[in-house]
């Protein structure tokens, strides 16, 4: 038992990370994917990351170090979902403001992924 605590700290660690992620990440966030699919490509992700090649386990003594770890690895997940997710809005703004300059914005359409209504150069920036 000794042997595998490591490793499910580990996994923990990663799941947590990887949960919040998802969650913010601009693509799987989107309303039209469903909670579950989120937390099994989050599983299923953790499971590859801890199988793979990784680095040291993290090392935890009692309940507060690991709160302490579990918190930590979701700040740094949701830190680099909200970073890729300003970063696509920021080019869906870009490209609404182009389609919008250029006469595309005249046949707006509604964006699937966010509800609203979108020029077609977002809509083809939000696709690729």
């Amino acid at each position: 038992m000794k042997d595998i605590l490591p490793e499910l700290i580990g996994f923990l660690a990663i799941t947590a990370r990887a949960t919040v992620l998802l969650s913010a990440a601009p693509l799987l966030s989107m309303q039209s994917i469903p909670t579950r699919v989120r937390l099994a490509i989050a599983l299923s992700v953790s499971f590859i990351v801890l199988v793979g090649d990784h680095g040291p386990l993290p090392v935890v003594e009692g309940f507060d170090d690991l709160v302490g770890l579990v918190i930590s690895e979701s700040l740094i997940g949701i830190a680099v979902g909200l970073i890729a997710r300003v970063t696509f809005e920021a080019l869906s703004s870009a490209a609404q403001l182009v389609g919008l300059s250029s006469g595309l914005g005249y046949g707006s359409m509604v964006d699937p992924f966010y509800g609203g209504q979108s020029t077609a150069l977002a809509q083809l920036l939000t696709i690729l």
